[in-house]
């Protein structure tokens, strides 16, 4: 019966038992364990089964001053499958050195690494050597950096007295070294590789795989009987079926995130509709003067006197004595009340000043108004929403992907009479370890 693997502390306890038979249970992140001792060295050799079951190894590190190096460091005949490396750091001086092992005599099936393997001569993607044993259906991502035969793959294939075979496996991540540097494979020697490929746009050469564009690495036609039904899928570069797409976590896990929103400010943009005001209105008339003609008619008492009058009569009087005498007579002054009317001719300019009271009148006014425009600085706070998030973790640090959110203050959302114009907050949350 299979020794189930839960933890990393499971899977550093194999190093006890190096002939037996272990299987991961679930995924397993390494983040927390610190720098891993390869589980098998030269003196203590790995030589039972381990079987992924289709779980993820993350964040492995290894830092290293020794020769074969890797999760395992070297094996005698053991079997290894199903099991992917994702984010996966190894650094060593030494030679012999993969992500997965560091010198090859078994049977590695269906694995994959992702991330970046920096070793000294012998150093590759996946495997660092291998001098025998069988390799089917795996792939490498990792980024590599060595001396001498160092490949995206593997660094060193045979050794001339043994034969390695390679079947059905790619190499896709940056290759760098002194000599004998291969994008797939760094150096070979008695080894038998069929229908091995790796990307051509990345590294452009290889001393026996064959090289593909990035765009022919996304076309099924482009890889020589390779299972696109059962072990292999396409998704603009294959992928193994047991293991699924890399940045795809194989499992979910609850973690409970604090978030904090910034104050939001946002400019309002109000429109006040045409209004209709009662307003008193007082209205002084000013002094009128004006320049008036005028015709009068006046009533005037006369007085009007007649002289004295003076005569000299001659009388004639019938008597035999006839003489002339002068006769003195006089007439009373007449004095006399008259009423005349007199029909003035006369025209004059008269200054006449008028004054009219105030007057004051209640007058309906109504103003029509255009649209207004006002810019309010609003700061809203929102409290601490405390949510159970269930985040796809596939490394660390990450952004988390929030699919269930529980507000517990309660927020409520009312509608804006005045017509906000809501403005997106621009800070984003992320879930960093």
């Amino acid at each position: 019966m299979a020794t189930l693997i839960k933890t990393p502390q499971d899977l550093d306890n194999i190093r006890n038992d190096l002939s037996g038979t272990y299987e991961l249970a679930n995924d397993i992140d390494m983040s927390g364990f610190g720098d891993l001792t390869p589980l098998s060295n030269i003196d203590n050799r790995f030589t039972g089964s381990f079987d992924g079951k289709g779980h993820v190894i993350r964040n492995l590190t290894i830092n290293s001053t020794t020769d074969y190096v890797g999760l395992f460091g070297i094996d005698n005949g053991s079997t290894i499958k199903n099991v992917g490396l994702l984010n996966v750091i190894v650094s060593n001086t030494g030679s012999h050195t993969g992500a997965l092992i560091g010198r090859l005599y078994g049977t590695v099936d269906k694995c994959y690494s992702k991330g970046t393997v920096d070793g000294a001569d012998n150093t590759g993607g996946l495997i660092g050597s291998a001098y025998g044993g069988i390799t089917n259906d795996s792939y490498s991502h990792a980024n590599v950096t060595g001396n001498k035969y160092v490949g995206g793959f593997i660094g060193h294939g045979g050794a001339g007295y043994s034969n390695a075979e390679l079947y059905r496996c790619y190499s896709m991540g940056t290759v760098s070294g002194t000599s004998d540097v291969g994008a797939f494979i760094g150096y070979y020697d008695g080894t038998t590789m069929k229908n091995a490929y790796y990307n051509s746009d990345v590294y452009s050469t290889d001393p026996k795989a064959t090289g593909l564009t990035t765009t022919q690495i996304g076309q099924k036609s482009s890889y020589t009987d390779w299972d696109f039904t059962n072990t292999w899928l396409m998704d603009g570069e294959p992928y193994l079926r047991v293991l699924g797409k890399p940045t795809t976590p194989s499992k979910e896990e609850s973690r409970t995130t604090i978030s904090y929103t910034n104050p939001i400010y946002s400019s309002i943009s109000i429109d006040l509709p045409p209004q209709s005001e009662n307003v008193t209105v007082n209205t002084f008339v000013s002094k009128v003067t004006a320049n008036t003609n005028v015709a009068q008619i006046t009533n005037k008492n006369v007085s009007t006197y007649v002289s004295s009058i003076h005569s000299k009569a001659t009388q004639d009087a019938v008597s035999p004595n006839t003489d002339t005498r002068n006769v003195t007579g006089y007439i009373s002054p007449i004095q006399s009340n008259v009423i005349t009317d007199t029909f003035s001719l006369n025209k004059g300019n008269l200054n006449v000043t008028s004054y009219i009271n105030p007057i004051q009148a209640n007058v309906n006014a109504v103003f029509n108004r255009g649209e207004i425009s006002v810019n309010r600085n609003v700061s809203s706070h929102i409290n601490p929403i405390v949510t159970d998030v269930i985040t796809p973790i596939d490394s660390l640090p990450m952004i988390g992907h929030i699919s269930i959110i529980k507000n517990f203050s309660n927020t409520e959302i009312h509608t804006n009479p005045t017509n906000t114009t809501f403005v997106v907050n621009p800070s984003y949350s992320e879930v960093v370890k």
